[in-house]
Formats: C-alpha cells, structure tokens, sequence
C-alpha cells in the first residue's frame, strides 16, 4: 500500500470516528464537558495494569537488567540517548543523591526540567527513593513557580543551572540542587551543585 493511500485511510478513519460522536458532544462548551471539569484524559488504549507490589520504579526499570544495551529513551529533540542500563544506573545516583541531601521518603521535590533524558532519570531516582515529585514548567514565570513550590510543600528543587536565576528571584527558602547535564552523564552526577 503506498504511503499516500495510508495516510488517507486514516484520515478517512477519523472522519468516520468524529461523525458518529452524538450531536450533543459538538454542542457542549469544553467547560460543560465532564472530562473538562474532571481534567482528566482518558487513552483510547486499555490502562496500563501496575503490580501492587511493584513500585512506579520499579515498574519502569523491571526488564533494566535483560536489556542494559538496548536505548529506553530518546531526546526528540537533542536525539541524545539512554540505555536501560545507563538509566538504571543514573536512577540510583539521583536515589542515593536524595538521601544524602536529606530527602525523605514521602518528601516533595519539585522538578523544574525540560521533558528530557534528565527529567526521566530526576524523576525515577526520586521515585526510587519514595519521594513525592512536582512537576513544574521550565515555562512558568517566577510566580507561577512558587506558587506551585509553596502549595505542593516542596522541601527542594531540582533543576538546570539555567533556571536558577528565576529561582533566585523567589520568596522562599527551598534548597535548589543545580544539576550540570554533561557531568550528570559524565557519570559524575552529585547534588553537589546546591544553593
């Protein structure tokens, strides 16, 4: 089948799809919408069955030891790659990182980083660790950043050297760890970096 063909077939898919979607629906404001009001968003796909007794951590990092060569994850954008094994491996550096700078299991960390091969490492390790994570836009003005630092109680923010001049210009008194991205894959990542 040529690519023309494929992609028309799904287009002509969609159409179908969007006409059989009660008339109501079109008619209702996104307000009005249940999952509007709910801010949730459902898969078209089954949800994803996570053991009980498993962790989120450990959940992700399950096959790490079968595949250590194989590439987990990309950077879209840099095309910078992880392996299982690297990932693994820079997971538990952020984990022991964490303790050593006091994090509690059940702690809030605040995770100010680009989607990224960081961010995915930054966030498995606190996870490992038991840590609560927030999750915060790189994009979010001053404000907007300690507001969600002073809702979610976070007790520190992990972020990039390039964001730490927007973290100084908050009215809080949270310890911001500054990662350098090149030693961190250099396989020196310490939290050394801490204002």
């Amino acid at each position: 089948m040529a690519q023309g063909s494929r992609a028309e077939d799904a287009i002509s898919r969609l159409e179908d799809d969007i006409a059989q979607l009660p008339a109501q629906t079109a008619k209702l404001s996104l307000d009005e919408r249940p999952e509007a009001r709910e801010h949730i968003f459902r898969s078209k796909l089954p949800d994803i069955c996570i053991p009980y007794h498993m962790t989120l951590a450990e959940y992700c990092m399950e096959k790490a030891l079968q595949w250590p060569d194989k590439v987990a994850i990309v950077d879209g954008i840099t095309g910078k790659a992880l392996t299982y094994g690297e990932l693994a491996v820079l997971s538990q550096r952020v984990a022991a990182g964490l303790m050593k700078l006091g994090v509690e299991k059940g702690g809030v960390i605040a995770v100010l980083l680009p989607n990224g091969c960081e961010f995915v490492a930054v966030f498995l390790g606190a996870a490992i660790r038991g840590a609560i994570v927030t999750t915060a836009n790189p994009f979010y003005t001053p404000a907007e950043l300690e507001n969600q630092i002073r809702v979610a109680s976070a007790t520190m923010v992990v972020t990039h050297s390039s964001y730490v001049e927007k973290l100084r210009a908050l009215d809080l008194q949270v310890p911001t760890c500054a990662l350098s991205f090149r030693d961190f894959f250099l396989q020196n990542a310490e939290f050394s970096n801490c204002l």
